[in-house]
């Protein structure tokens, strides 16, 4: 009991040396404050990294456990996304040490991405993920949802939420911003159609059921109870819509052309609110992902880094974020952007999607494919279905 006991004294006073010194806290100043000697640490861990990971790893264990607690019984995965959030802003609200530990000392580290504590952290993202899949396949959220980028934006704005409020105290707390987080997050996972469950939403569902059906098996091979299944509908409903699987199938080209031909930057033919954000988003991605040694850096040493916010650059990036407060307040104006919308929680929204989708491109494993292009027109639709005033526009 007592070796127990000295280890999580040990975690313990690294969570609070840490998180006030960061990378620059030394084994010895937590030994002093745990009342060990340095042998003792090195007893119970590998090295500096190892600990400070693992203070991530002991809180996160017991989380995740308690989240599954919490969790149990939702079904609906509106509110179950919502619970996740306020999970998630609860307990960094509790434990502001072990907050910025993680999005100060952790996140941006590549050594982190190798240690179990980043596992259970993607454990936790999972949850947000399997929320989302949810949504999508019920009809809650777009059923074309880029699930991983949507993951992304939900998990960059609340970091972002998290990270100005201990940076700059800009929130007193992170929970008291959880209704207007959640409405941002639904304007933008939401469904174009309605989700009354009718005709022209039911239509909409099985043509994606089918696109992804036939993607997965071949249009030979794929089968319409299949489809009706992932549809959630009845094999005799589809006939109800569609006179077979041909038309089915035309049916997707059809959606996918249509989809194609909205997809052109609106930006080319009008200088409205809406595409000049869709121009900038799109530039921000660009710009940032064609110098990758300043992306490292900014990441990095930047908006993870505490003292960024103090810096003169800190002033000098707000000041480029201002061209997003311009364009949302002429949208508004203009009657194009919701007038209920924060333009500070759409700030946060647009960093932290464009934070976690560069950590994963940065990290991700020899191989391994990503369309950046693809991922990027994604986050920039999500982006805007965030503000618009109405949706179906």
């Amino acid at each position: 009991m007592a070796r127990i006991n000295k280890r999580k004294d040990i975690l313990a006073a690294a969570e609070t040396i840490f998180s006030e010194k960061g990378s620059a806290a030394t084994v010895r100043e937590i030994g002093e404050r745990a009342g060990v000697t340095d042998s003792v640490i090195y007893h119970y861990f590998k090295n500096k990294d190892d600990l400070m990971f693992s203070v991530l790893s002991e809180r996160l264990r017991y989380e995740l456990k308690a989240g599954d607690d919490q969790l149990e019984g939702i079904v609906d995965p509106v509110s179950r996304l919502s619970k996740l959030i306020w999970l998630q802003f609860r307990y960094h609200d509790r434990n502001p040490d072990y907050a910025a530990l993680q999005l100060f000392e952790c996140r941006s580290n590549r050594r982190f991405r190798r240690h179990e504590a980043h596992h259970l952290t993607m454990q936790w993202a999972f949850k947000f993920n399997d929320a989302l899949i949810e949504g999508a396949a019920s009809g809650a959220f777009d059923p074309d949802l880029n699930i991983r980028v949507a993951r992304d934006a939900v998990l960059g704005l609340l970091d972002m939420e998290n990270i100005f409020c201990l940076a700059l105290g800009e929130t007193k707390d992170n929970l008291s911003d959880h209704k207007d987080i959640l409405a941002l997050v639904l304007a933008m996972v939401s469904p174009s159609l309605p989700r009354s469950g009718g005709k022209e939403a039911k239509a909409a569902r099985i043509v994606h059921a089918a696109e992804t059906v036939i993607a997965e098996k071949g249009f030979s091979k794929a089968k319409m109870a299949e489809i009706a299944s992932r549809a959630g509908v009845s094999e005799g409903g589809l006939y109800e819509y569609f006179k077979g699987k041909d038309d089915l199938l035309f049916s997707v080209m059809g959606r996918r052309f249509d989809n194609h031909i909205r997809s052109f930057d609106p930006a080319l033919y009008e200088a409205n609110p809406i595409a000049r954000l869709r121009r900038f988003v799109k530039l921000h991605f660009m710009l940032y992902c064609e110098r990758a040694q300043f992306l490292t850096i900014f990441l990095t040493d930047g908006i993870f880094n505490k003292k960024f916010y103090t810096s003169e650059a800190f002033d000098r990036f707000l000041g480029y974020l201002s061209v997003l407060d311009d364009i949302l307040r002429e949208g508004k104006d203009a009657g194009c952007v919701r007038p209920d919308l924060s333009g500070r929680l759409f700030r946060n929204l647009f960093l932290g999607t464009f934070c976690h989708m560069s950590l994963r491109w940065r990290f991700a494993e020899a191989g391994q494919h990503i369309s950046t292009l693809q991922e990027i027109n994604a986050a920039v639709d999500l982006m805007v279905r965030a503000v618009r005033h109405d949706p179906s526009m």
